[in-house]
Formats: C-alpha cells, structure tokens, sequence
C-alpha cells in the first residue's frame, strides 16, 4: 500500500513540475498571447490566433521583419472573445504606424468593446480606455511615424506609456483609477472599433502582445528596445506548424504555419531549423523525418543541413533494430570545442571563420574577416545575414529604405572589414538617391556562460544630410555606436514546461510525503 501511495504522489508531483512551467523561452511572467504579424496572425504563444477579414498584404514597413498593413476602405483582424483576454490584471504593448493616408476620424488600433480600448482620436490624438475610463495621452502622433503604446492595469489604476522619436519613455504616462472587473462578451478587434463600422484603421501594426499581470517600467522598456533598437522580438517564440505536408502558393516551395505563414525554397530551412522543404509543397520535420535534415541525401552525399541550433544532423540505430535513421539529434559536442580546427569544424556542422567555430553564423559580422580578400568575398554572407544586418531590406521609422543590396562587408583604409549599407531617399519602395552610407565595426567578446557581448561602432558619409536631420536619419537607421549581450554556446535542451523550481517543489514534497508516511506507518 505504501509503495503504490509512493508512485502515485511520485507522478503527481512531476506531472505538476511539467504543466506548471508554461512560459516559452525568454518570455515576461505572466504572457498570454504574442501577435508578431510575420506573415500570419498566429499567436506564437497561446491559442488566440486572429482571423483576417479584408486585409490583403503584409509589409516590410515593420519594427521587426514584417507587419500588418492596412489600406484605406480595406478590413480588420478578429481575435476571438476568450476568458484568457479579460484577466484580473493586464498589460498590453505593441507598435503602431498612423498613415499619411488615413481620413481625420478615429483610428482604433485595437478594441475589446466594454473592456479596453487603444485609439488616435480624430486629432490624431493618441488614447486608450479601460471598462469606460480614458486615459488621454494630450499628444498628437506625428503620420508615417513609428510610436510603441503600453496599456497596463492592476485591477484598481491603469496606466498607459508611450514613445516614439519625440518623446522618450516615461515622458508620457497617463494614470487613472479603474476597480471594474472586465465583463465583456465581444471579439478583440484589430483596426476596427466595431465589424459594423465602414472605416478602420490606416496605417501598419506590429509586435502585439498581452499579458495577465502588470509588467514593470524595466520589462517594458526592455522590449522597447529589443524592437526599436535591435529590431528583434520581445522574447524567443516560434511560429506553430500545421502540417508537414503544406499547399503550394505561388512560387515552388513549402508554406509553413497554413495561410500566411513562413514560406521556405525547396531545400530550403525554416527559421526554426525545425521544417525542411523537400520537394514542391512537401515540408518534413527534421527532428522526426528520416533523411528531412539532409535533404533526402545520405550524410556522406550531403551538401547542406538543416537542423535547430544544439543539435546536428546525424545517423544513428535508435532502436537496436540495424535500422538507421539520420535526423536532428542533440549535439555532442559544442561547436566551440572545434576552435582552431577547421576540417572537424565543418564535419560537425558548424562554420568556421577566423579561426573560431560557431554553430550560428548570425552570431558573427563582417569583422571577423581579417583579410581583404576573405571580407570581400564574404564566404558566409555575413554582410547580409551577420551581425548588425537586422535592418538590411527594412524601412526606417519614417519609411526610408536601407536595400539589402547596399548591406555587404567592407574593407576600409584602416585594414578591418566592416558592415556597409545605404539609407536612401526612398518611400514605400520607390528608390532614389542616397542620404548616408553608414559603416560599422564589431567586435564580439569570448562566449562566457553561455553570454556574448557584441560591442560596435561607426563611421559615415553623411551624403548632403545636415543637422538636425543627419541625426533622426542615423538613429532611425541603426547607425549608431552600441553595445549588446547576447546568448551563444549551446543550447540547453530542457524538457517542454520543465523548469529547475519545478523540480525543487517535486523533492520538497517528496520529503514531506516522506516525514509523513514514517509517522504513520512508523
């Protein structure tokens, strides 16, 4: 009897430890659902995905990769009524983008009706309400401009942030006493105060996200950052996966996530590294697919791979059966370990430049080549995809262009290779002459702990450019000295929803379990 009590409480426990540990990645406490717009609605965290009625396109007038854009007369996203969108406590924070085109009404930017609501009034005044209660910004947002809002509440104040290029964050903050619990019954609308409206919002949303508790100044301001600065997301997600057998859409290749999703080459990775698309509209899981990670070859006739970072396409007998199956598997070794060696370097996958072995050549920019043969000639295109390339093909915060065409790795008059791109002239892709070239150097730091710091800095032509406008220019266009951690060394694989707290409260109950059990059965 003891024995079976034991196993129950045993399994109780670590089933408790696994359902307990539900945030993904690096995400704040407390996140329910986190709309990116990177091609689809999908909400990369929970299950509040949106539904699109009208709109027809996505754009790379964005803060990170791509966003929603509305077009005068066109639609909304609907985001079913759910209990996990009207909780005690709330914080809401994205981007929106006003455009020039957009007619003087109110343009409503996201509405739950009776519940809460973000809004630039027909003055283009920027507000937001919670059960009824306005919080009035007084600020009128500037058209073709980029501004972050932040909507938080803790069941007796909101209060609503902003920022945009005018005004720093904190400047602006708008306090109210609201107690009303939320009741509502409608659906959350994106650029629509009501489906019945004729009007809607004009202009481009991105980086959405929701949380059931209140974040504080820091985390808000953190994700400021990770978006207006470094053009990366709030936190590591990744967009859900319908099917591995996907439809074609428009051009030979895999769609990835159903309508909207990310679309892959044939051979070609998925972001993930999770999806490789094998043949025409037929994308297999390299961590389950035999032969998915080596595009259908056998490792020895393989010239490519495709894996998720901590792990590498390898064959091996699983089941003892002599039956071998070569899928993404953990790796064995750091791709580090093979610093100084480059054949073993490249045999495990990984790539090596300057005498360094790195597993995510992303990690590395255009100073890491040493000669100006090896910088010009850009083995693993780190003048496109390496670091500070994030705003390579990306519009700025006033909708000028920096072509990816422009962005390559450079050699200057001091000998070091260096990170080139141009901001021009340019609006909604219609290109024209140059404002500045802009040139930046890294250099990156031992990986230590599993952390990197990525320092870098910069020089430029300002072009006929002049103050104070050479300044907004630069700073819209990252063009700027700066200093980033980021994560490097291999990935910790951990168990889905298994976290180290867990795992304490697992032992700690144990012992109680324990204590008593001897008491009452001696």
């Amino acid at each position: 009897m003891g024995l079976k009590m034991f196993v129950f409480v045993l399994i109780f426990l670590f089933s408790f430890a696994y359902v307990s540990a539900v945030i993904p990645g690096d995400c704040a406490s407390g996140i329910v659902s986190y709309w990116k717009f990177d091609g689809n609605y999908i909400d990369s965290v929970g299950s509040n995905n949106g539904v699109n009625n009208g709109l027809s396109t996505y754009d790379i007038i964005s803060k990170v990769n791509q966003s929603l854009a509305f077009g005068l007369g066109e639609g909304y996203v609907k985001i079913n009524n759910d209990t996990t969108l009207k909780p005690s406590q709330l914080t809401i924070e994205g981007w929106f983008y006003l455009s020039s085109d957009a007619p003087p009404i109110d343009n409503v930017i996201l509405n739950k009706e009776g519940d809460y609501k973000v809004w630039v009034n027909s003055s283009n005044v920027l507000k937001a309400s919670i059960n009824g209660v306005t919080l009035d910004t007084g600020v009128t947002v500037v058209v073709n401009r980029w501004v972050f809002f932040a909507l938080t509440w803790d069941s007796t104040n909101a209060k609503f942030y902003m920022y945009d290029s005018s005004h720093s964050f904190e400047s602006v903050v708008v306090t109210q006493p609201v107690s009303v619990p939320l009741t509502g019954t409608s659906d959350l609308l994106l650029g629509k105060a009501l489906v019945a409206d004729d009007y809607n919002f004009v202009g481009y949303m991105d980086e959405f996200a929701f949380y059931n508790q209140v974040l504080d100044t820091t985390t808000i301001k953190k994700h400021l950052d990770n978006s207006n600065l470094y053009k990366i997301g709030y936190c590591s997600v990744r967009t859900g996966v319908t099917s591995s057998t996907t439809k074609n859409l428009q051009v030979p290749g895999c769609n990835i996530g159903g309508t909207g999703g990310e679309q892959i080459l044939i051979n070609g990775c998925s972001d993930s590294g999770e999806w490789a698309c094998i043949s025409d509209g037929y994308a297999e899981n390299t961590l389950e697919t035999d032969k998915a990670c080596s595009f259908g070859y056998d490792l020895a006739s393989a010239v490519d791979f495709c894996c998720p970072l901590g792990t590498i396409c390898n064959s091996a007998d699983d089941n003892n059966d002599r039956i071998y199956e070569t899928i993404c598997r953990q790796r064995v070794q750091d791709c580090s370990f093979f610093d100084g060696d480059e054949q073993e370097c490249i045999d495990n996958q990984c790539y090596y430049v300057n005498g360094k072995c790195v597993e995510d050549i992303s990690a590395l920019g255009c100073s890491e080549y040493v000669s100006k043969q090896t910088c010009e000639t850009d083995r693993y295109d780190l003048g496109k995809s390496g670091s500070g390339t994030a705003v390579c093909g990306q519009y700025t915060d006033d909708g000028y262009l920096v072509p990816e065409s422009s962005c390559y790795c450079f050699w200057n008059n001091s000998d070091k290779c260096e990170l080139h791109y141009n901001s021009t002239r340019s609006r909604y892709g219609t290109e024209g002459p140059n404002l500045f070239q802009c040139f930046k150097y890294f250099n990156n730091s031992d990986c230590v702990d599993g952390k990197q710091i990525v320092n870098w800095t910069v020089s430029y032509d300002p072009g006929l450019l002049i103050e104070p406008e050479l300044t907004l220019r630069l700073q819209n266009a990252s063009c700027y000295n700066g200093t980033q951690e980021k994560q490097c060394g291999q990935a910790i694989v951990k168990v889905p929803g298994f976290g180290f707290m867990n795992v304490i409260f697992v032992f700690l109950g144990l012992g109680i379990f324990y204590l008593i059990s001897r008491k009452l059965y001696g």
